[in-house]
């Protein structure tokens, strides 16, 4: 008998289109995974609530926070069951990226816009449209469609601290286009790595200079998600057709291998303890080893995916069974007769009962004399 699922037991939360949040339980082995959705009541969700980005709430790893395509934020807290909303963050139109930084909430909303809410309330405009918005510590990282890589500084109160250049003009002297996907920080360092649309993966130094520092190129692959990992000068990237590259930064790039098993537009990208995580528009959650590349779990989710959020301490579970008491233990309990059991021993069985039964109700038939029927004339 198996051992009932506990809060603590969730290492992985994914996000849904259609707004639903899935809690799962990963164990080692062939296993399946345990899954929880939450709201559990499914008839409140719609498209306006689909999850566009998630984080830790705390450092603690112990609260999720959701950010929705209608602009709202929601905590939900897996040891208390709750799920609240945080009216104070809410904003209009959908978050691209968010997270907590004490007791202030930052938010970047699809239209350009960078706002940090709470005691130091501000916000400023990251000069276009934007894609994807990454916190990591004092400083956010934003980027999107013809709005290049820029910094800024919440404890200065949204200051731009960096803003990348483009690359050199082409062979035929036409700008590159830029178009930011996804983000994301090179830890025990500040720089930073990002995936376009376009089929780039560049690396930027802001100590260094506001070009990129490395520029590597998937011709005609439009990139949609990247992370750093599984182990060093290796980064993860996922297309909008389903693949997933290990990209090595050393010998000025070069693809290190490819995980399979993906078949529809790859969404979020986790790396974590040599394990790659990741979730795609084929509905599917998947993990891979990092270093021999091989399908560890597979779990179709019956939604479109769109979010992923994984533990920094990331194991699988053991299944625990309940002990099963022996029969060795199993103490027998004797019962004196009693005149009960005397008069129940005395009386006839059921089957007894029915030989009887059909003893008396036997009945023989013998032929009778009838008298004859004389005819009459007319």
């Amino acid at each position: 008998m198996a051992v009932p699922l506990l809060p603590e037991d969730f290492n992985v939360f994914v996000g849904a289109k259609t707004g639903i949040l899935k809690g799962l339980c990963l164990y080692s082995g062939p296993e399946g995974s345990l899954v929880q959705n939450v709201p559990k009541d499914l008839r409140v969700l719609s498209k306006e609530k689909e999850i566009t980005a998630m984080a830790w709430a705390d450092p603690e790893e112990s609260q999720v926070l959701t950010g929705h395509a209608d602009g709202t934020v929601q905590i939900y807290s897996p040891a208390k069951g709750r799920l609240k909303t945080v009216d104070e963050a809410c904003s209009e139109g959908p978050i691209i990226g968010l997270a907590k930084c004490g007791n202030n909430y930052v938010t970047g909303i699809a239209s350009g816009t960078v706002r940090l809410w709470g005691d130091a309330g501000c916000e400023v405009g990251s000069g276009g449209v934007l894609e994807r918005l990454r916190v990591n510590g004092d400083i956010i990282a934003t980027g999107g469609p013809k709005n290049d890589l820029k910094l800024w500084s919440i404890s200065a109160g949204l200051k731009s601290t960096f803003k990348a250049k483009n690359v050199a003009h082409n062979w035929l002297e036409l700008e590159v286009p830029v178009w930011i996907s996804d983000i994301a920080f090179i830890p025990l360092s500040e720089k930073i790595i990002v995936s376009t649309r376009h089929g780039n993966v560049r690396i930027y130094d802001p100590k260094a200079q506001r070009r990129p520092v490395f520029n590597m190129e998937f011709p005609e692959k439009a990139l949609t998600a990247i992370a750093f990992g599984p182990s060093e000068n290796h980064a993860v990237v996922g297309t909008g057709t389903g693949q997933l590259y290990k990209v090595d930064f050393r010998h000025k790039g070069l693809i290190a291998g490819h995980y399979k098993g993906a078949k529809g537009s790859i969404r979020e990208i986790v790396c974590a303890n040599d394990h790659v995580f990741s979730v795609s528009l084929d509905r599917h959650f998947r993990v891979h080893n990092g270093t021999s590349r091989q399908l560890i779990k597979s779990e179709y989710l019956k939604s479109k995916l769109s979010s992923l959020l994984v533990k920094a301490d990331f194991e699988f579970n053991k299944k625990v069974e309940e002990p099963e008491v022996a029969d060795d233990n199993i103490e027998e309990v004797g019962f004196e007769e009693t005149e009960m059991d005397e008069i129940f021993s005395k009386m006839e069985s059921a089957e007894q009962v029915e030989i009887t039964k059909s003893k008396k109700s036997k009945i023989i038939i013998t032929d009778i004399d009838t008298p004859k029927k004389k005819k009459i004339k007319v």
